[in-house]
């Protein structure tokens, strides 16, 4: 069953850049370099195919991870911690909401079909990884969709 979760996301990744100015890429892991998101990157994650979903009909629960990782400026003398860069994490998290509510109710994502299957749900992840912002200095955010595969 991997090629259906593999053109959910495709299809996901697809679909953002032709309603926004966001381009969006597929990948296996986050990025671990701040050098390698200075600009921002948005990416889809296959996370999870749940086997207890199918019931008598072939109708799995397919959920995909979008994320957004941002570098943070480099410390200063008058902004040495992570933490201490508020506008800039605010910009961020507007950043993430912008994205957030097109699967939100009323979204433009939130009922289109997209590779035969249908979102169930959204659920944002943590706000932003500490673990990710204090030892790389990288804003880390993300969405968890889920989808209900059609037969």
């Amino acid at each position: 069953m991997p090629k259906r979760i593999i053109e959910l996301a495709d299809a996901v990744a697809g679909s953002i850049p032709t309603i926004t100015t966001r381009q969006v890429q597929r990948r296996y892991v986050p990025y671990f370099d701040s050098s390698q998101v200075v600009d921002g990157k948005w990416f889809i994650l296959v996370a999870e195919e749940d086997p207890n979903s199918k019931g008598d009909v072939d109708t799995p629960k397919l959920t995909i991870d979008l994320g957004y990782q941002k570098a943070l400026p480099e410390p200063t003398d008058l902004v040495p911690e992570p933490e201490d860069h508020l506008p800039t994490l605010d910009a961020m998290m507007e950043e993430v909401e912008t994205i957030k509510n097109l699967f939100a109710e009323g979204g433009v994502l939130r009922t289109l079909v997209q590779a035969n299957c249908v979102l169930l749900n959204y659920r944002p992840g943590p706000l932003y990884r500490q673990d990710f912002l204090y030892e790389m200095g990288i804003f880390f955010s993300v969405i968890r969709l889920e989808y209900l595969a059609e037969s």
